[in-house]
Parts: C-alpha cells; structure tokens; sequence
C-alpha cells in the first residue's frame, strides 16, 4: 500500500500480507492505533514483511502492534523526527 501525504492513518489492520505493509511517503504523517499480523512459522511466506517503510520528515507512529519476520520499521536514508512509541 502507497500511502503519499499528510495526515493521519487510525485503526488500520492488516493481516498475512503478501509483502511489505505500508510504505508512508511524506511529510507530518500520524499513524496510531495499528495492528499488522505478518508473522508465519512455515517458512514459506515471503520474506520482505516490513511493518512500514518510512520515508519523509515529522512522523509519529504510536500505539501499534506488529508481528512480522522482517523489519518492524525500515527508515530511508533522508528521513529525519521519527517517532516511534508505544509499540508492541
């Protein structure tokens, strides 16, 4: 999922995704209360299950659940005032 923008994402669930998650793309971007289940024992679910791939300035993740096999949270080169919080 693409998500370019400012603003704010609430509630959002994913659950056995065939890849990564959410890829935010932008500036001042909120993202709370998030539950991504991408977590597999059998070995053959792909292996590229990040949370979310952030790239911008001013983003706050807080309040949020993710299971997964890969990265919780992949921050690109250039992103700058992450906030991760309260995450499980």
């Amino acid at each position: 999922m693409l998500i370019p923008c400012t603003g704010s994402i609430q509630h959002f669930k994913s659950a056995q995704p065939i890849g990564w998650n959410v890829q935010l793309i932008g500036n001042n971007i909120t993202v709370t209360d998030t539950f991504i289940d991408a977590y597999s024992t059998s070995g053959a679910f792909p292996f590229n299950t990040d949370g979310f791939d952030i790239t911008g300035t001013n983003i706050n993740i807080f309040d949020s659940t993710i299971i997964n096999g890969d990265d919780a949270f992949a921050v690109q080169s250039g992103s700058h005032n992450v906030l991760v919080q309260g995450m499980t």
